[in-house]
């Protein structure tokens, strides 16, 4: 049979007169030895190019630090270098590229011609055609325009394919648990794709039938799924612009997803989705309030090395099969990780391999150990600190049992924290045993950097760090006793066993232990003097009291002795039983102050301390009596504040909170087993109700010491 022009056009370029495999391979094998050639020479100029303007850019950077430039400027700045260091990685990369374009198109065009022959061959005989002029003009070449532009769109996407394919087989092993499979995402978009419709209700819909595809999704699981068909050409792929309008709607349809899912109303949980040209991701991430990178997602965690930085980024970009070189394959999962994130403020780069020093926030963290499987305790050795050094640093992270340290936090809180409205948390405590107490529970978390000023030692500035809990945990900033918030509702839902430990800190800080009964006492605002403007202002809080009734408490009140933080008459105080005596007031004008008094108090009674006696202590089987017990004006500041308390009912009830939860302040321990050794037929009956209600007492009780 007659030579085709392609067999001609082959034998004029390696100039022999016998075609065989080997010859064929011998001419591919000299491209890809010439490709690679120009290769290795194009990847070393590269690398003296970008790593020359990368190390511009670190000293740039280096330079920014020192000169202590604000964080947003130097996010700005390494976002402008990272885009120029990418512009030119591509730039040099472009002829290369070509190159192998070309060159794979060339070979694939021979191979099919030769297949197409080959078929040709086995299929029709080999018939000595009749020579005619135009036989011999056209010399054996037999296809038109149209044909030569149908095999060469063959051609190109034999090419594409194989690009596919050769990706198929890069990914990862570990990529694979989190890769929705192919053919599952061609089934979930096949309607949207029937249809064209491509308003928010249908992409959701497409989004969530995507997302049951996967099986069994666990709470804290990744996943993605590719968006092109490996049998399909790239450039005709319409996936791709499915994609674009997926992430042009992306925070109605996530909103719309979790209301389908029923996360809408769980604090729990809820699943994010992020999309880039050719990919979908999907976070159910565990928004729990028991997380502690839940509750230090926006803090920034320092690592230990800039190694352990680089390692986990490149772990999760791995086990995501996030292609690229470093600084591509960052900004790609740094995209994914800010569509992810519900932070108010997000950096332009969360996850720079170049900040000195090395940190992640909490929140990626979170996502990473989410992506790669591992847990905090897993993650924990690569950790250095939290918190800089103007705002007081953690060293020596523990992350203890969460439940049990918010208890004790909340408790503390309640007694002497005060969360500044600037966001700083302080301590007051003028005893310094006290204040010992509350420093060592502060410092289970991890060892504190706590400077105390030797002017002020009454006051002990904390962490930044705690603010970021106290928020999480929902401890209002400013003044509590103008707030009067109950207790946290994350305490409320802890266990029996949880709970018992908010008690020894609250009898230590703000209650006591004398005549045989525990109490604990509290104050709350009716009016805030010079502040309630600022508290209207900011938080809407309005005065509970007039001026009248702040005119009665000073004529029927009694002016206080000197303290240690007030003079004589600096403060009035009228007891509510002397109220009550004045309803019946001859005075109707007395008679209707007192009676509206009463009504106030009645109806704002310290939150705090209600639920403590009712969601603590009742549930622990204490018996408490809660009442009002005296209104305070305070001359300088205008403030008006009620105190209350709560105090065991009789020695069984006390006997019960001694066992379960004794103070953990030596001199009032020291009272309380006193109390004990005195009533040993009470404590042996107590002990058995307690064993027999499920509870334990506490460790310090043990059995020859009763």
């Amino acid at each position: 049979m007659a030579n085709s022009a392609s067999e001609k056009r082959r034998l004029e370029r390696t100039g022999t007169d016998v075609e065989t495999p080997d010859t064929r391979r011998s001419e591919a094998k000299g491209i890809e030895t010439e490709i690679e050639a120009a290769e290795g020479l194009s990847e070393t100029e590269r690398k003296g190019t970008v790593e020359r303007k990368l190390e511009h850019v670190l000293k740039d950077l280096e330079g920014l630090e020192q000169a202590e430039v604000s964080e947003n400027a130097i996010d700005s700045r390494l976002s402008k270098a990272f885009r120029e260091l990418e512009a030119e990685e591509k730039k040099e990369q472009r002829p290369l590229e070509r190159q192998l374009e070309d060159a794979f198109k060339e070979l694939a065009a021979e191979e099919a011609l030769e297949k197409n022959e080959a078929a040709v061959d086995t299929s029709i005989p080999e018939i000595e055609p009749a020579k005619t002029e135009l036989h011999e003009i056209e010399d054996g070449t037999h296809e038109t325009k149209e044909e030569q532009q149908d095999l060469k769109k063959l051609t190109h996407f034999e090419w594409q394919l194989e690009s596919r394919l050769r990706h198929e087989s890069s990914i990862p092993s570990e990529a694979l648990e989190h890769r929705i499979d192919p053919e599952r995402v061609g089934d979930a978009l096949s309607e949207v794709r029937k249809t064209g419709e491509l308003s928010p209700k249908e992409l959701t819909d497409a989004v969530e039938k995507l997302y049951s595809t996967v099986e069994n999704p666990q709470l804290g699981s990744v996943h993605y799924a590719e968006l092109y068909d490996t049998k399909e050409n790239l450039e005709t792929d319409w996936r791709r612009g499915l994609a674009k309008e997926i992430r042009a709607n992306r925070e109605e349809i996530e909103r719309t997803l979790n209301e389908r899912l029923g996360l809408a109303e769980d604090p729990g949980r809820e699943v994010r989705v992020a999309v880039t040209d050719d990919r979908m991701y999907y976070w159910h991430k565990d928004t729990g309030p028991d997380k502690w990178l839940n509750v230090l997602e926006a803090e920034k965690i320092y690592l230990r090395s800039k190694e352990d930085k680089f390692e986990l980024i490149d772990e999760a970009q791995r086990h995501l099969h996030i292609r690229g070189g470093n600084e591509v394959a960052q900004r790609n999962l740094s995209d994914v990780m800010n569509q992810l994130s519900h932070l108010e403020k997000i950096p332009a780069n969360r996850i720079c391999r170049y900040r000195k020093p090395p940190y992640l926030d909490g929140e990626t963290l979170h996502f990473i150990g989410d992506t790669t499987g591992q847990s905090l305790e897993d993650l924990k050795p690569r950790l250095s600190h939290i918190g800089m050094k103007e705002g007081g640093r953690v060293y020596n992270l523990q992350f203890p049992d969460i439940h049990v340290y918010r208890t004790v936090f909340v408790a503390v809180m309640g007694s002497d924290g005060h969360h500044a409205l600037e966001g700083w948390i302080t301590y007051y405590e003028k005893d310094p045993e006290r204040r010992r107490l509350a420093i060592d529970e502060f410092q289970r978390f991890g060892d504190i950097d706590i400077r105390l000023n030797p002017k002020r030692p009454v006051d002990v500035p904390l962490p930044k760090v705690l603010s970021s809990m106290a928020e999480h945990w929902g401890i209002p900033r400013g003044d509590k006793a103008i707030h009067n918030k109950g207790l946290v509702e994350s305490v409320i839902k802890e266990p029996l066993e949880v709970k018992v430990t908010y008690l020894p800190p609250v009898v230590s800080e703000d209650g006591c232990f004398s005549g045989g009964r525990f109490t604990i006492t509290r104050a709350n605002v009716l009016h805030a003097g010079k502040k309630a403007e600022k508290y209207r202002k900011m938080f809407g809080i309005e005065p509970l009291v007039t001026q009248e009734h702040i005119d009665f408490v000073c004529e029927h009140g009694n002016e206080q002795d000197a303290t240690l933080n007030y003079q004589k008459g600096e403060t009035v105080r009228l007891c509510v039983k002397a109220i009550k005596g004045l309803e019946d007031s001859e005075d109707a004008n007395v008679s209707r102050l007192a009676k509206d008094l009463l009504r106030i108090i009645k109806e704002n009674p310290n939150r705090l301390l209600k639920d403590e006696v009712n969601e603590i202590l009742a549930p622990l089987g204490i018996k408490m009596k809660r009442a009002p017990r005296h209104l305070v004006y305070y001359r300088d500041s205008g403030r008006l504040s009620l105190n209350s308390y709560a105090s065991t009912k009789d020695v069984v009830d006390a006997t019960r909170w001694a066992l379960i939860a004794p103070p953990n302040h030596p001199r009032k321990m020291a009272k309380v087993v006193k109390f004990v050794r005195k009533h040993q037929d009470t404590v042996n009956r107590v002990r058995q109700e307690i064993s027999d209600d499920g509870l334990s007492m506490d460790s310090i009780w043990e059995e020859d010491e009763l």
